[in-house]
């Protein structure tokens, strides 16, 4: 199969009104697509998904409908688990092929985002099951290529900008970043009465804005193609700006030496506004890219 641009992907609109009408924050779905979803399939390693679940090693995470989730589970256990209800999740699927890696370089440049910012992931069931209520730190270009899925959809409102995966009611939250800023925050521990339903089917395209609520149920196997967007950032950006001065400029690199002492912390902090602004400048100047 020749390279998947993002035109494909969303069909029958094409990149720009997508791009113009949807990207980043508005979801957008496609009808089922049969004879994609079948030419899909016919790429490695998605021709024989058993197989790469059992090679994934103990890579393979594995989600339930109930918000059960467990993590570095074998290949093995995971097929096991998958008769149970279980959702097998596999990251960054894309590394270990040519025709995938091609892929999500196309569909990366359509979006003009870094490569390095963008994944592949598989989610795979073998029965009926689904995943419960979450948001989603990243974007999802979600592509069913087997069985029927229904999502339930809506914003969540509670907490912009997500740094991690964020949970539902009073579930622990897995990211600490996340559960900081959701302290004191009355999550919903349901979909909102405004979610919005999409029944797909094979070659339906479901774009998940990121940080938008949804849970899916299934009444049989299912094999879903995610082309997820992770970032940058303008803190990534900003992080490696710091790491590209510290490269050239010996003030970044020195070691702050007596940082607990009393009064020595204000002067260090002064130091380090210094070289922000002088980085700042830079940046605004054009001097920096």
């Amino acid at each position: 199969m020749t390279a998947m641009t993002l035109s494909e992907l969303v069909e029958p609109i094409g990149k720009e009104a997508f791009l113009k009408g949807h990207w980043p924050s508005t979801m957008y779905c496609t009808g089922a697509r049969p004879l994609l979803a079948q030419r899909v399939r016919e790429a490695s390693p998605l021709v024989d998904i058993e197989e790469l679940v059992s090679s994934y090693g103990s890579g393979v995470s594995l989600l339930h409908k109930s918000g059960a989730s467990l993590e570095g589970v074998s290949g093995d256990e995971a097929l096991a688990k998958a008769r149970d209800g279980w959702t097998c999740y596999l990251r960054r699927v894309h590394e270990n092929s040519e025709q995938l890696s091609d892929w999500i370089a196309s569909v990366a440049a359509d979006l003009a985002t870094p490569i390095e910012w963008m994944s592949m992931e598989i989610f795979w069931s073998r029965s009926a099951g689904g995943v419960s209520m979450h948001s989603d730190y990243d974007a999802n270009l979600a592509l069913l290529l087997e069985g029927n899925k229904r999502w339930h959809l809506a914003p969540n409102l509670h907490l912009q900008e997500q740094p991690g995966v964020c949970l539902g009611g009073s579930r622990r939250q897995p990211d600490a970043r996340v559960a900081q800023l959701t302290s004191g925050v009355e999550l919903p521990d349901a979909m909102p009465g405004s979610s919005q339903v999409v029944e797909a089917g094979p070659g339906s395209l479901l774009f998940i804005p990121r940080g938008w609520w949804h849970q899916t149920e299934t009444t049989g196997p299912t094999l879903q193609l995610n082309f997820v967007v992770k970032g940058p950032s303008f803190r990534d950006l900003a992080l490696a700006a710091i790491d590209e001065a510290a490269l050239a400029d010996e003030r970044w690199r020195r070691f702050a030496y007596g940082h607990a002492q009393p009064g020595a912390g204000d002067e260090h902090w002064r130091v380090v506004g210094r070289l922000l602004k002088e980085l700042g400048d830079e940046i605004e100047n054009g001097r920096r890219q």
